[in-house]
């Protein structure tokens, strides 16, 4: 059986700090099923692409989705990133037909 991921290490990060902006490095390395250096790796790679921002935070770091980032010509044909983490915390909402 072939090992994948449904979401790639990036998209995994960029999800975590759209729901928890304080989140770690470490933290961050632990969820994502890495080390503290490829999670900076990421979180550069993010912030160099325009799609976060990172603000000194005291000792620490915050990071900040960019809800319209700068696209390349060959991404512009994709979802933008704020409607794809959107979808991830989207409630469902009963309507009064559906209550029985």
């Amino acid at each position: 059986m072939n090992n994948w991921s449904l979401l790639k290490r990036h998209a995994q990060v960029l999800i975590l700090i759209a729901s928890q902006p304080s989140v770690t490095t470490g933290e961050l390395a632990q969820a994502i099923g890495t080390n503290r250096n490829r999670a900076c790796r990421i979180t550069a790679d993010l912030v160099a692409e325009g799609y976060i921002s990172k603000n000194r935070d005291g000792r620490g770091f915050s990071y900040q989705i960019v809800p319209d980032p700068p696209l390349s010509e060959e991404r512009r044909q994709e979802i933008a990133v704020c409607d794809y983490l959107k979808s991830f915390f989207r409630r469902k909402r009963r309507s009064k037909r559906n209550r029985v």
